[in-house]
């Protein structure tokens, strides 16, 4: 029996001529060629811009100014955390990290100042100026 399995697949494999085909696909009939799609290669996304760098002398301090000397200064009832200057307010600021900056984490939370919570475009404003870094600019 084995013979005869090794007999039919010599001959199988001799029909064949040892070479397999793919099949090709049927072109279409004269004058209905199929139209020729051009593919082009996807456009590279530009890389989105760099926010603009934000200052501790013209975005910061307006609104400690605003919002928080009237108590936190030197003549203040706060003014143990006086923000009158980059120096005083530094001592208060993990550069890099708003989360681990108590002058943040008290604005965050409302808890300062006693007026009211400041506008969330302030607080991005603060949290952006101390993620990157907490420059004197």
């Amino acid at each position: 029996m084995r013979i005869f399995a090794v007999a039919i697949f010599a001959f199988v494999l001799a029909g064949c001529g040892g070479q397999t085909q793919q099949a090709r696909p049927e072109a279409p009939p004269p004058g209905r060629e199929e139209p020729v799609v051009e593919t082009k290669p996807a456009p590279e996304e530009a890389p989105a811009p760099e926010p603009a760098e934000v200052s501790f002398s013209k975005d910061v301090q307006p609104i400690l100014t605003a919002s928080c000397i009237a108590c936190h200064s030197p003549s203040g009832s706060a003014a143990r955390y006086d923000l009158t200057s980059y120096d005083r307010l530094a001592r208060l600021v993990v550069g890099g990290n708003a989360d681990a900056s108590k002058f943040f984490t008290v604005m965050q939370q409302g808890r300062m100042p006693p007026s009211g919570k400041l506008e969330q475009s302030k607080l991005d404003l603060i949290r952006d100026w101390i993620t990157r870094g907490a420059k004197d600019n």
